[in-house]
Protein backbone atom coordinates (compact mmCIF):
# COMPACT_ATOMS: atom_id res chain seq x y z
CA UNK A 1 0.00 0.00 0.00
CA UNK A 2 2.74 2.52 0.61
CA UNK A 3 4.40 2.31 -2.59
CA UNK A 4 1.27 3.62 -3.52
CA UNK A 5 0.64 6.49 -1.18
CA UNK A 6 4.36 7.61 -1.59
CA UNK A 7 3.45 7.80 -4.93
CA UNK A 8 0.48 9.40 -4.61
CA UNK A 9 2.66 12.00 -2.34
CA UNK A 10 5.27 12.97 -5.39
CA UNK A 11 2.38 13.48 -7.63
CA UNK A 12 0.54 15.98 -4.85
CA UNK A 13 4.15 17.69 -4.21
CA UNK A 14 3.96 18.49 -8.05
CA UNK A 15 0.13 18.97 -9.21
CA UNK A 16 -1.85 19.50 -5.80
CA UNK A 17 -4.87 18.79 -6.43
CA UNK A 18 -7.59 16.16 -4.95
CA UNK A 19 -5.64 17.08 -2.07
CA UNK A 20 -8.24 15.36 1.15
CA UNK A 21 -8.04 15.61 4.73
CA UNK A 22 -9.10 11.70 5.08
CA UNK A 23 -8.12 9.87 2.01
CA UNK A 24 -9.47 6.52 2.06
CA UNK A 25 -6.63 4.04 0.56
CA UNK A 26 -7.80 0.49 -0.08
CA UNK A 27 -5.07 -1.53 1.22
CA UNK A 28 -2.81 -3.44 -1.17
CA UNK A 29 -3.36 -7.58 -0.17
CA UNK A 30 -0.64 -8.30 -2.70
CA UNK A 31 2.65 -6.73 -4.21
CA UNK A 32 1.56 -7.97 -7.82
CA UNK A 33 -1.38 -5.61 -7.33
CA UNK A 34 -0.97 -3.55 -10.70
CA UNK A 35 -1.47 0.13 -8.66
CA UNK A 36 1.18 -1.00 -5.75
CA UNK A 37 3.45 -2.92 -8.49
CA UNK A 38 3.71 0.11 -10.70
CA UNK A 39 4.23 2.58 -7.40
CA UNK A 40 7.47 0.15 -6.88
CA UNK A 41 8.64 0.57 -10.23
CA UNK A 42 7.97 4.29 -10.33
CA UNK A 43 9.85 4.48 -6.59
CA UNK A 44 12.63 2.03 -7.60
CA UNK A 45 13.32 4.11 -10.87
CA UNK A 46 13.36 7.98 -8.73
CA UNK A 47 15.80 6.31 -6.06
CA UNK A 48 18.53 4.98 -9.30
CA UNK A 49 17.87 8.52 -10.94
CA UNK A 50 19.69 9.72 -7.58
CA UNK A 51 22.53 7.32 -7.72
CA UNK A 52 22.52 7.58 -11.51
CA UNK A 53 22.89 11.76 -11.28
CA UNK A 54 24.93 11.68 -7.89
CA UNK A 55 28.28 12.80 -8.80
CA UNK A 56 27.21 15.76 -11.25
CA UNK A 57 23.85 16.78 -9.55
CA UNK A 58 24.56 16.57 -5.70
CA UNK A 59 21.59 18.50 -4.52
CA UNK A 60 19.01 16.60 -6.73
CA UNK A 61 20.22 13.43 -5.25
CA UNK A 62 20.37 14.59 -1.75
CA UNK A 63 16.88 16.25 -2.41
CA UNK A 64 15.34 12.65 -3.41
CA UNK A 65 17.45 10.89 -0.78
CA UNK A 66 15.82 13.28 1.83
CA UNK A 67 12.46 12.83 0.88
CA UNK A 68 12.88 9.28 1.08
CA UNK A 69 14.34 8.57 4.35
CA UNK A 70 12.63 11.47 5.90
CA UNK A 71 9.22 9.63 4.99
CA UNK A 72 10.59 6.41 6.05
CA UNK A 73 9.78 7.31 9.39
CA UNK A 74 6.22 7.31 8.76
CA UNK A 75 5.91 5.26 5.53
CA UNK A 76 7.46 1.67 6.60
CA UNK A 77 5.91 -2.18 5.81
CA UNK A 78 4.24 -2.05 9.24
CA UNK A 79 0.21 -1.95 8.90
CA UNK A 80 -0.62 0.97 9.97
CA UNK A 81 -4.15 2.24 11.01
CA UNK A 82 -4.71 5.57 8.37
CA UNK A 83 -2.74 4.52 5.11
CA UNK A 84 -2.13 7.96 4.31
CA UNK A 85 -1.86 11.95 5.42
CA UNK A 86 -0.83 14.38 3.90
CA UNK A 87 0.74 15.94 6.63
CA UNK A 88 3.65 13.05 6.69
CA UNK A 89 4.74 14.54 3.58
CA UNK A 90 5.62 18.39 5.19
CA UNK A 91 9.35 17.29 6.08
CA UNK A 92 10.12 15.18 2.93
CA UNK A 93 8.95 18.10 1.02
CA UNK A 94 12.16 20.00 1.55
CA UNK A 95 13.78 17.86 -0.79
CA UNK A 96 11.17 18.39 -3.20
CA UNK A 97 11.88 22.12 -3.04
CA UNK A 98 15.61 21.33 -2.86
CA UNK A 99 15.28 20.00 -6.53
CA UNK A 100 13.00 23.30 -7.71
CA UNK A 101 15.16 25.78 -6.02
CA UNK A 102 18.54 23.69 -7.90
CA UNK A 103 16.42 23.56 -11.10
CA UNK A 104 14.70 27.34 -11.07
CA UNK A 105 17.94 29.83 -10.09
CA UNK A 106 20.01 28.63 -12.45
CA UNK A 107 17.83 29.19 -14.64
CA UNK A 108 16.54 32.42 -13.67
CA UNK A 109 20.45 33.77 -13.33
CA UNK A 110 20.91 32.69 -16.65
CA UNK A 111 17.57 35.82 -17.93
Amino acid sequence: TQFRVVSIYIRLLFFPYGQNLDWDIEPSYSLFEFKTLAGLLFLLGILALAVWIYKKQRVIAFGIFWFFITLMVESSIMPIEDNMFEHRTYLPSFGFFFILAEGIFPWLASK
